[in-house]
């Protein structure tokens, strides 16, 4: 049976630049201040996050805690940082990962046991602790997504569409 459905404009108070929908269904927005909100508990209504650091991109593992309409901790997820695009962490506070820092992050999503990442040079790279990278292929891809199964989608630059999958012998 089919349903029918629209698009509907959710009002903002900045405009958006990218959304991620995390495991605990929280969304998270990155505006194009390098600025983020958050929806959760199935609002429509996005509540800003107050943090120091401009962020380019973010992937959000759990929404961050609300109390007295302030938002505090920041919640858990991983991000880029505006300046360097270098990878960046919260666990309630934005900070980078330690050294080794991992820079030029184009995109990135989280998968239940590792982030993928897209380089600004267009290959996918996985990490589970912010500090080793492990690259995955030779695919030139400018978005990524990671999947419940700890595999990854991806879209190249030339708009094709691929899944990361075991190799068959």
């Amino acid at each position: 049976m089919w349903r029918d459905f629209q698009w509907v404009l959710i009002s903002l108070p900045e405009l958006a630049e990218d959304v991620d929908v995390a495991a605990d269904n929280s969304v998270w927005l990155t505006m194009r201040s390098h600025r983020y909100y958050v929806l959760h508990d199935g609002s429509i209504q996005p509540r800003y996050v107050a943090v120091l650091l401009p962020i380019f991109a973010v992937s959000g593992i759990a929404a961050p805690i609300f109390a007295d309409n302030s938002p505090s901790p920041a919640g858990r997820a991983w991000g880029v940082s505006y300046a360097d695009r270098e990878l960046i962490y919260s666990d309630g506070v934005w900070r980078g990962t330690s050294t080794p820092r991992i820079v030029n992050v184009a995109d990135l999503s989280t998968a239940p046991s590792s982030l993928w990442m897209v380089k600004t040079d267009g290959s996918v790279w996985t990490t589970t602790d912010g500090m080793a990278e492990v690259p995955h292929g030779t695919i030139t891809a400018a978005r990524i997504a990671g999947c419940h199964d700890d595999t990854a989608l991806c879209v190249s630059r030339d708009g094709g569409w691929y899944i990361w999958i075991e190799k068959t012998l």
